[in-house]
């Protein structure tokens, strides 16, 4: 009984250990450093903005959330927090291009609900180099 219990758990063990290097190796080609990426994401967010998925893929990044406001104050705050993840050092110069790609009134809350791409998860610098 004890083999079959250490036997299915090492089949979780190698299976879990399979999403880390997964995550690694997608990590280690884009460059991206997760917990340095959502810190600065968690310090750029203005007190109305909410973040509520995000999206990996070798494309780059979607972020998507929602803005409490009328629709004038909650578009103008999310096109201003485009304008700062572009301008900011950390997040502006690791994409190639940062664009709002979809704003739209969610009936059931009120809110405005944003999507954000952040595209090619490679450095400005090194893209232009090539």
């Amino acid at each position: 009984r004890q083999s079959q219990e250490a036997v299915a758990l090492f089949g979780k063990f190698q299976a879990e250990e399979k999403k880390l290097q997964e995550v690694q190796t997608f990590l280690g080609t884009n460059k991206v450093v997760l917990p340095d990426f959502l810190n600065r994401i968690g310090q750029s967010i203005p007190a109305k903005v909410s973040i509520i998925a995000m999206e990996y893929s070798d494309a780059g990044i979607n972020l998507r959330g929602s803005v409490v406001g009328t629709p004038e104050e909650a578009s103008g705050m999310i096109s201003v927090y485009e304008k700062a993840l572009k301008a900011g050092e950390e997040i502006g110069q690791r994409f190639n291009q940062i664009a709002l790609t979809n704003l739209s009134r969610d009936a059931q809350n009120g809110r405005l609900s944003f999507e954000i791409k952040l595209s090619n998860v490679q450095p400005k610098n090194e893209a232009k180099k090539r």
